[in-house]
């Protein structure tokens, strides 16, 4: 292995392991920048399907074993999956990671920048491999820390894990807890880790509300774990306030009724940066008038929604009668209310992918964003809101949701007899894109009406083989739904131009409904991160007086200005927004020092575009170890500031040719998905010195390039930005 080869390790800090006792999946074999990683099993529903409800568990012959594997990093691994079936189609999801994989025979090679979720399909959606890419894990807990609950590599089956306040539960890289969480009435609770909590154990007439349920909680921070295989709701927070979620994975729900994460009748909550993969519902808001860990209590005596419950030595003939009793924690609140859902990436088996609804007895519902989401399968409903009881729902923004639709989707039927089969239909069935509705529901209690108004879709893009319908309902004239406004919606990457052209299907009690195209681009936010070249502060002693690019004559001849100014034209006039950064420290002490703060607050500006323009003070990359240090170093910069966003990324070579510290960029940039620009030609031309233009006290500064090295540089990266899309390397 060459040295080159040893430091590319330092990419990938810790790839999860498999306890012994599991199962490990023998779908792919994987390995990770060269080294084997272990595939752990999840049980999923198998397609066709043919769903059992009523009921409380499908048979398992409806279901199917998809693969998974976990690991940290702080720069680009390479993914090398070997399949075990022979390949005829691959396709990484989700879309928008812009991951095209190479495939030679049954081997399939990629590059995963940065931490992340995706999704690795073979020949179709069956048997997929679920990738989870982890930012590097800091500050691990103490084993033996009292207020630390610690669950090492290994099997644990602890049953019921009960939660108190101030404690931290830890579920260690490769430790798999059979069990269920509970919290209740806590508040500054943290459950994190790498490892696995694990409901296949659990049956679902032992009476679980959820796999993880946070009952009247407060301050709450769930990170890192994986949730697999819950015999009903995944993740609840009920009642509960100041919840964050983040980088969490919930695969393996098979069974009825078994969602991902509900919000239940809580306030200021935060889920990001994870996946979810269910049978039922994703991500769903819900306000239920009465529940609670109650359910933990139960004896059922018949698990049928019309059966019977015996509660306290009382039988109780109906769900009904149960939570209306008086033995149901009353928890409702007054309202449901700031809670955000952000970059994350969803697949839904069955049910609604994003959905508020259908259970809304509470008084209001305000204040909720769904924002840069990627729904990569969906099979009834991408987002939903249901109003079924007295709510007055306002305020709902559904923001930069992309939807993945497959050609040739399947039906959904619902099994209303045990030998009923499922029959594929050819009828050009898409799955709906939106469903807004006010109506009464199957469970709720309110004879009072609720009303839903003010709610937006911004920036939805779909891809699909055609438009997918989308049903608008009001109740009646006096409870309508009103105020609804689409702004940019998009199918194949095209407008969508009128309420007709995107299947829109409107009742009478429905008001006050836009569709718009996309409004004027305002300016783009650029990043330039360079050194003196892109601008260098006053210094006396050597006689560089200005504060722009040396050795520019003026502010607008150096090429950041240049490029912003040839930016405004092409935006109509409209002026990007701009943030010049001299960053020669990290080219001076990268292998020293820790930049993670300096990168965060630069991923805080949220760019679209980002040019890397570095290099120059380098010192000598003398070996191939040298080069891969600064290289990943260079790697881990870029993940991090593009981390928050999406941006064109334009890096540059040295405009002092320097071989060995050109290809680390190159690589870097490569790895990074964006577009290497090389100026080494530059320095060999005289004119493109500022020496050339007029006489320096100071040599260095003569060195620099003048207005036309400045307007040369400016050239190439212009010409690399508007053709960023064919990925071309510019010379």
């Amino acid at each position: 292995m060459s040295n080159a080869d040893t430091s590319k390790k330092v990419n990938l800090t810790y790839i999860n392991p498999i306890p012994v006792e599991e199962d490990a999946s023998l779908d792919f074999v994987l390995t990770l920048n060269g080294a084997p990683a272990p595939l752990h099993c999840a049980r999923v529903s198998a397609h066709p399907l043919n769903q059992v409800w009523p009921g409380y568990q499908r048979p398992k012959s409806q279901t199917e074993l998809a693969s998974f594997a976990s690991w940290d990093q702080t720069g680009p691994v390479e993914v090398v999956a070997v399949s075990a079936r022979p390949v005829q189609t691959v396709q990484v999801r989700p879309a928008a990671s812009g991951i095209v994989p190479e495939v030679e025979g049954d081997t399939i090679r990629f590059t995963v920048a940065r931490p992340g979720q995706y999704t690795l399909e073979v020949n179709g959606s069956a048997q997929a491999l679920h990738l989870f890419a982890n930012p590097p894990e800091e500050n691990i807990p103490d084993p033996g820390d009292p207020a630390v609950r610690y669950f090492g590599p290994g099997v644990h089956c602890p049953g019921l894990i009960r939660l108190e306040s101030g404690q931290t539960l830890y579920l260690a890289a490769g430790a798999v807890v059979y069990g269920a969480i509970l919290a209740e009435k806590a508040e500054n609770i943290v459950i994190r880790g790498r490892g696995i909590l694990d409901g296949s154990k659990i049956d679902r007439l032992d009476g679980l509300t959820a796999l993880t349920c946070l009952y009247a909680c407060r301050n709450v921070r769930i990170e890192g774990i994986t949730l697999r295989d819950s015999p009903v709701f995944t993740l609840v927070p009920l009642a509960s306030s100041q919840v964050r979620i983040r980088n969490v994975k919930i695969i393996g729900n098979w069974r009825y009724n078994s969602d991902g994460i509900n919000f239940i009748s809580c306030h200021d909550g935060l889920v990001e940066d994870s996946f979810i993969r269910t049978f039922d519902d994703c991500i769903c808001l819900k306000g239920y008038e009465a529940f609670g860990p109650v359910v933990y209590r139960l004896q059922l005596v018949n698990g049928q929604w019309d059966g019977c419950f015996t509660l306290d030595g009382v039988t109780r003939r109906t769900f009904t009668d149960l939570v209306r009793s008086e033995c149901v924690y009353q928890c409702a609140t007054a309202s449901i209310h700031d809670i955000r859902i952000q970059s994350c990436v969803l697949w839904n088996d069955w049910g609604r992918a994003l959905e508020l609804g259908a259970e809304t007895a509470v008084d209001e519902i305000r204040d909720i964003l769904f924002e840069d989401c990627d729904i990569i399968h969906v099979s009834d409903v991408a987002m939903d809101v249901q109003n079924c009881d007295r709510a007055r729902v306002r305020n709902i923004v559904f923001r930069d949701i992309r939807v993945e639709m497959d050609d040739g989707p399947r039906r959904l039927m619902m099994q209303t007899q045990p030998d009923q089969r499922y029959t594929a239909s050819s009828d050009g069935h898409l799955p709906a894109l939106i469903v807004l509705e006010n109506k009464k529901g199957y469970c709720s209690f309110d004879t009072e009406r609720g009303r839903i108004r003010d709610v937006r879709f911004e920036n939805i893009a779909v891809t699909a083989p055609a438009m997918p319908p989308s049903r608008l309902t009001g109740c009646d004239a006096e409870h309508a739904l009103e105020g609804v406004t689409f702004t940019n919606l998009r199918l194949n990457g095209l407008p969508v131009a009128n309420l007709e052209a995107g299947c829109f299907t409107l009742n009478e009690f429905v008001r006050d409904v836009t569709l718009q195209p996309a409004p004027a681009k305002a300016g783009r936010r650029v990043l330039f991160l360079g050194n003196s070249i892109t601008r260098h502060p006053p210094k006396e002693d050597i006689g560089w007086m200005p504060n722009w690019g040396m050795a520019a004559t003026t502010r607008e001849q150096d090429y950041v200005h240049v490029l912003l100014r040839r930016m405004t034209e092409a935006a109509g006039g409209t002026p990007p927004v701009a943030r010049i950064e001299n960053i020669v420290d990290f080219e001076q002490e990268y292998a020293l020092r820790d930049f993670t703060a300096r990168f965060a607050e630069l991923a805080d500006f949220r760019p679209d575009t980002v040019i890397l323009a570095i290099g120059e003070n380098v010192a000598a990359l003398a070996t191939e170890q040298d080069q891969a240090r600064f290289r990943d170093a260079v790697s881990t910069l870029l993940a991090h500031v593009i981390k928050n966003a999406s941006p064109a990324l334009v890096v540059r070579s040295c405009f002092w040719p320097d071989p060995a510290k050109d290809a680390s960029l190159r690589q870097a940039c490569a790895d990074a998905g964006g577009t290497f620009v090389d100026i080494s030609s530059l320095a060999a031309d005289e004119k493109n010195y500022a020496r050339a233009e007029r006489r320096f006290a100071h040599d260095g500064v003569a060195a620099h390039p003048g207005d036309t090295g400045m307007a040369a540089i400016a050239d190439a990266l212009w010409t690399a930005i508007t053709t960023r899309n064919e990925f071309k390397e510019t010379k």
